[in-house]
């Protein structure tokens, strides 16, 4: 642990952190014993910010559609969460492959690309583009065999990754700042500059 956040994590531990925050301060920061980080998750999980993404995942592991949302009056009506959205509160909340959504979705993911979902008219789009489901198994699971396989078939030259990650740095994320600025931790797009860091981290 970097001793430079000691005095901020004593902060936190000092002023009842919400039940996540813990978790991820045992996980994350303290390495805690499997024991410790186990019984912190375990009374995370029955807090809102967990139990909505749980109530709300579909039977098949999705929350609605990966992009753009699924707009079906069904799901409009019923559904305030979509797999973009949930995704990325997965990671924000350092779940791992042992939590059951999370085993879900990947599940979810290798039966996209591996062809093993069924098409109809609201999952189309998602089983003929699969690299929204390819990224987050290569988030998830970057050791998995089908990573390893669809990298392979995927291998860019240097010149075209070097393209690449130009490209990425000038128009993303979300088009609200570019990777290829600094961006402080005070702006308000300092998250979203984050989030297009951490998309991007596998590339040389």
């Amino acid at each position: 642990m970097n001793p430079r956040i000691k005095p901020y994590i004593n902060y936190l531990l000092d002023h009842a952190p919400a039940p996540f925050c813990e978790y991820i301060i045992d996980k994350e920061l303290l390495e805690s014993d499997t024991q410790t980080t186990r019984v912190s998750y375990e009374w995370a999980m029955r807090f809102k910010l967990y139990t909505e993404m749980a109530d709300e995942q579909f039977p098949d592991g999705s929350w609605g559609d990966f992009y753009p949302m699924d707009t079906s009056p069904a799901v409009r009506k019923s559904h305030k969460i979509t797999d973009r959205s949930t995704i990325r509160r997965l990671f924000d909340l350092a779940l791992g492959l042992d939590d059951p959504m999370v085993a879900k979705t990947v599940e979810l993911c290798r039966n996209i690309i591996t062809g093993n979902f069924p098409i109809d008219r609201y999952t189309r789009d998602r089983v003929t583009h699969p690299k929204n489901a390819f990224d987050v198994l290569c988030s998830f699971c970057p050791d998995d065999p089908l990573v390893a396989e669809v990298k392979a078939e995927r291998t860019l030259s240097d010149e075209k990754e070097r393209a690449y990650i130009i490209y990425k740095g000038n128009h993303w994320p979300f088009d609200v700042c570019k990777l290829s600025d600094l961006i402080m931790s005070e702006d308000n797009r300092f998250v979203f500059w984050m989030c297009g860091l951490e998309d991007v981290k596998h590339y040389k």
